[in-house]
């Protein structure tokens, strides 16, 4: 079993085979330097084979990881989401320049956990400086599923997309509830220390 870090990596536990990093599975996917649209396939993991490219819909096929457990940066959020929030990590993520592929401004790249059959939405509170990216989905304000089949937690690889960096707020809704989180995209949230320096 696995736990994923906000950095975007896997905290391995021993189960007789090696986990697939979500950095990894970018790299295994064919990234070419446009992180920020995820862009991951599922690695043979569990999930249907059909891929939904529609704008802002998760597609199941773009899981890479299952049975993966949040790690100790992540934060909960109405059991069904885990994302690296200001209450949770003690530093915001990094975020790199980009230099090529549409778009200018920076990513703050981290995996992103949604419980299996879960349905939910996540929206951006400032969708005009700021855009989330995870798996095949286009760039947007923000994305949804209507649950993927699996184990435990699915891990999406992407991230945030952000002019500058800054502390966006994101809007998790699942049926009638909500709640409305901090994530440090490469500037600190209050409560947090800056991201660490590139090496």
């Amino acid at each position: 079993m696995a736990r994923v870090r906000a950095d975007g990596t896997e905290q391995v536990r021993s189960r007789g085979l090696v986990a697939l990093t979500l950095a990894g599975a970018l790299v295994a996917g064919g990234c070419t330097g446009d992180e920020s649209r995820g862009g991951a396939d599922s690695g043979g993991k569990a999930g249907p084979s059909t891929s939904q490219d529609s704008e802002g819909e998760l597609a199941c096929s773009d899981v890479i990881d299952q049975d993966a457990e949040p790690a100790g940066d992540y934060q909960t959020i109405l059991g069904a989401v885990a994302l690296p929030t200001a209450e949770s990590a003690p530093t915001a993520l990094q975020a790199a320049r980009r230099e090529d592929g549409p778009g200018t401004g920076y990513f703050a790249k981290t995996g992103l956990l949604i419980r299996a059959g879960a349905a939910v939405s996540l929206e951006l509170e400032e969708p005009a400086t700021a855009s989330v990216a995870w798996g095949s989905a286009e760039p947007g304000p923000s994305i949804t599923t209507e649950g993927c089949p699996g184990n435990g937690w699915l891990a999406f690889a992407g991230g945030f997309r952000v002019d500058e960096p800054t502390c966006v707020e994101i809007t998790v809704r699942q049926g009638e509830d909500q709640e409305t989180v901090r994530v440090g995209a490469g500037a600190a949230c209050q409560g947090q220390e800056p991201p660490p320096a590139a090496s």
